[in-house]
């Protein structure tokens, strides 16, 4: 097959295409926005970077779109010449369908090499998506397949062309690929890649002999030893280990600057060293495994520094890789877990903890030293990475818990973090820094009273926020605690698991207890705060005598759920436990021993003494501001308490006369406890079926339910006066919250006769209405009540006499009946 560039000139302008075209700086792939959805990334980070494929205009990469069968002659041409995009001079197809299409000069250059063909009647289809099969061919015959001599062309085409692909490994990574089907975006550059890793082919006529003995003259197929990466971007596939990179670096070799890893590699081709630092960015993990590259060399230097690397760095097949975070601490335990694995370790196994080396002397020799142990929670990590099943570096993690003190992004940023209970092997104990955005990894992520983990290698520090689980007690069996279906056990990171001092996970929890477990990477727990979540408040109503023996006072609290307890309790002023101070408002939390912790961090309790709370209105008073979390506790005489939740949804008016708010630095009050105060509801017609309600309840607790129709439904509503109304009837003005009456003015409206019904009108003592199909018309019979019609109603003639009816006005105008009842 012809070199392209041969036949190619340079410098035509290039032509834009929906996001197929790609130049030198095209975008990487960690800045496309939907890196997270592209399934296969090395080949999108690959063809990305060598210019193959653009990303879209609105900054993704569009994986699982599709590729017309133009666009792809153009990926083949600008794959054949470097990543460049290439100028065709004036060539053009016979097709009929491609005559001043965007594509004709790509499609007629891969027509004239045989990469491609029409789909007959002389037309091409350049709109029509390409399908894996069609790819595949076109691939096939630019890495050198000849279409007659491969069978991949004619009426089995795609049978013929799919085995030979499968053969070359352009299907490697998709194996569950339709080859008949659209090839999507993320499915072209994972094929694309796998052809530039093909070797490429050639044919050579070589003579032989028929069986009658004639000198003849055989086609045969030969790999040019090159491949597809090679001949067109002038680059070389080499492997080696990660021996630095700009975290670690293992024994001999130093941390890196930002961007670059140090390499060592197996077969260094010719033109390059062995061993040096590449341009390429690796993440911690890749310290100590094989890595596959792709590498331009500098045409004049040797060095490491001066190549080109295409895309990134990759995890090599070669790597077995073992992580241990089972907590098998001991070195049979750890020698077990190995031979699970099928690894073993030697005297040549290098021993790391925190990627600091682990050795000992051994007469006049320094040798390696091996980990005896590898409690709960610490990562070890076994490299073999030439699979010969030995093990070439063991790497122990050791992170610390802690909980970040103090946090100040602005500027170069500070940070101070301090270990929180940490078990005696841990050394690394405090993380500080004035200048944290440079020096510390992972600052960004966290924030001033995280629970975290820290932890340091060589001279460099990392914090990251610790996962946390909020989940309930269901069991508990010797060392594991069970709950929400998950075992835990605890941490080896820690000494104690909780502020209490309990060494052991299930003396710090009960059952049934509301917990949340602050775990390490292997999910043990390293901590349980057991504090309520951030909004929970309550008002101290009485305290008994504080003891400094035990540390609390026995306190009766009023929470904001509006019931009441007698606990122990303490008041934590920052730099002590004190009694509570009878009457104050404080947000709290609870330990597994139910001792209630109650705190004023970033809180102030103020006064809401003569004020009148409105329904929606959020200034409660100058410095008091409610908003739709703000809970709202009213004592309602004899130890009732009613709570609302949002200023949306208390009453309509509450006058208060005893009350206060604990409020944040923004006056925005979190709780508000009202102990003395008069409320009105908002104003509501009710008709009252019976006058007599049920009673339910306690005698020292009761509750009156009684039957009415409110807002044109039978319906219930609740009182705690059992003495509400006078008689059955209508009322028009009662003060409703939610199901609950609050308050009723006035008398009964009583029922009279119809005197119209008809002709859209109707009349009775309380006057002439107007009324529509809209109006609803219900039967009262006792308290019973049923639908009806206006039709239904006798209106009084003569002596005959007419039903009485009741007209509920439409609130909106009252000469309009919403409701009409028949009241028997």
């Amino acid at each position: 097959m012809n070199n392209l560039k041969r036949v190619l000139s340079v410098g035509m302008a290039s032509t834009m295409v929906l996001g197929m075209m790609a130049t030198a700086s095209a975008a990487s792939f960690n800045d496309f926005t939907d890196k997270d959805e592209i399934v296969n990334k090395d080949a999108v980070s690959m063809v990305t970077e060598l210019g193959i494929i653009a990303g879209l205009p609105d900054g993704s990469y569009g994986a699982t779109q599709n590729i017309d069968r133009a666009s792809f002659a153009r990926l083949i041409c600008v794959t054949l010449n470097g990543g460049k995009e290439p100028t065709l001079g004036n060539l053009t197809t016979s097709f009929t369908d491609t005559k001043g299409h965007w594509a004709e000069k790509y499609i007629a250059y891969c027509v004239q090499q045989g990469i491609i063909a029409g789909k007959g009647n002389n037309t091409f289809a350049p709109s029509a998506q390409v399908t894996g099969s069609e790819a595949a061919k076109m691939l096939l015959v630019a890495v050198g397949y000849n279409t007659t001599y491969e069978g991949i062309g004619g009426a089995t085409w795609q049978v013929s062309t799919d085995v030979l692909a499968n053969q070359v490994g352009l299907y490697k990574g998709l194996e569950t690929i339709n080859t008949s089907a659209a090839l999507t975006r993320d499915q072209a550059a994972q094929m694309i890649y796998n052809a530039l890793n093909a070797e490429m082919v050639k044919y050579e006529i070589v003579p032989g002999v028929s069986t009658n003995g004639q000198i003849v003259a055989n086609t045969q197929r030969q790999e040019t030893g090159e491949t597809l990466l090679e001949k067109a971007f002038k680059a070389v596939k080499v492997e080696g280990v990660v021996l630095a990179n700009e975290y670690a670096a293992l024994n001999g070799a130093g941390v890196q600057d930002e961007g670059k890893t140090y390499v060592q590699l197996n077969d260094a081709p010719n033109g390059l060293n062995s061993t040096g630092a590449f341009k390429v960015s690796t993440d911690l993990d890749m310290v100590g495994k094989t890595v596959t590259m792709f590498v331009q060399p500098d045409a004049n230097s040797t060095q490491t520094s001066k190549a080109v690397v295409l895309g990134n760095a990759l995890e090599s097949d070669t790597n077995n890789v073992a992580v241990l975070t089972a907590g098998k601490d001991s070195a049979t335990k750890i020698k077990e877990y190995l031979d699970d694995n099928n690894l073993k370790t030697n005297s040549s196994t290098e021993w790391y903890v925190n990627y600091a080396l682990q050795s000992e002397k051994d007469g006049d020799k320094t040798v390696n030293k091996a980990l005896s142990t590898n409690e709960a929670g610490k990562e070890l990590t076994f490299i073999d990475n030439n699979d010969d099943g030995v093990v070439d570096y063991a790497l122990q993690l050791v992170k610390t818990f802690g909980k970040v003190t103090s946090y100040n992004d602005s500027k170069d940023g500070t940070i101070n973090v301090s270990a929180v209970n940490p078990a005696d092997s841990i050394t690394y104990k405090s993380l500080s820094s004035t200048d944290a955005v440079k020096d510390i990894n992972g600052f960004a992520d966290v924030k001033k009273d995280d629970y975290v983990f820290f932890y340091k290698i060589g001279n460099k520090e990392f914090v990251e926020p610790a996962k946390s689980v909020e989940v309930t007690v269901s069991a508990i069996k010797g060392a594991k605690v069970t709950a929400d279906d998950t075992t835990y056990e605890q941490s080896g990171l820690v000494k104690f698991v909780n502020e209490d001092g309990d060494k052991v996970l299930k003396d710090a929890v009960d059952l049934g207890d509301k917990v949340t477990f602050y775990l390490d990477n292997a999910g043990y727990v390293v901590y349980t705060d057991a504090e309520a979540a951030a909004d929970e408040y309550l008002k101290v109503l009485a305290v008994d005598s504080f003891s400094s023996v035990s540390g609390y006072a026995n306190t009766k609290i009023l929470k904001t759920d509006g019931t009441t307890e007698v606990v122990n309790a303490y008041y934590d002023n920052g730099t002590k436990k004190v009694a509570p101070t009878e009457g104050a408002i404080y947000a709290y939390s609870v330990n597994s021993k139910g001792v209630y912790k109650l705190v004023l961090t970033d809180l102030t309790e103020k006064s809401i003494n003569s004020t009148t709370i409105e329904k929606g209105k959020t200034q409660i008073k100058s410095g008091v501001l409610a908003n739709a979390q703000t809970v709202f506790v009213i004592d309602r005489g004899n130890d009732v308490y009613t709570v609302y939740t949002g200023i949306a949804n208390v009453p309509k008016e509450i006058t208060v006369k005893t009350g206060s708010a604990i409020v944040d630095k923004n006056n925005i009050a979190k709780a508000v406890f009202i102990s003395d105060s008069d409320m009105t509801g908002s104003t509501e017609g009710v008709y009252v079926l019976d006058k007599n309600p049920t009673v339910t309840g306690t005698s020292d607790d009761k509750t009156y339910t009684y039957d009415v129709i409110y807002k044109g439904e039978k319906t219930t509503l609740t009182s705690e006066d059992g003495k509400l109304f006078a008689s059955k009837g209508y009322y028009d003005n009662v003060s409703i919250n939610g199901t609950e009456i609050t308050k009723v003015t006035g008398s009964a409206i009583q029922p009279s006769e119809a005197t119209v019904a008809s002709k859209g009108l109707v009349a009775n003592a309380q006057g002439t209405f107007s009324y529509s199909d809209s109006t609803k018309v219900l039967y009262v019979d006792g308290t019973d009540v049923s639908e009806s019609s206006i039709g239904a109603i006798t209106v009084k003639d003569g002596d005959i006499k007419g039903d009485n009816i009741l007209v509920i006005k439409d609130s909106d105008n009252e000469n309009i009946a919403a409701y009409v009842l028949i009241c028997k």
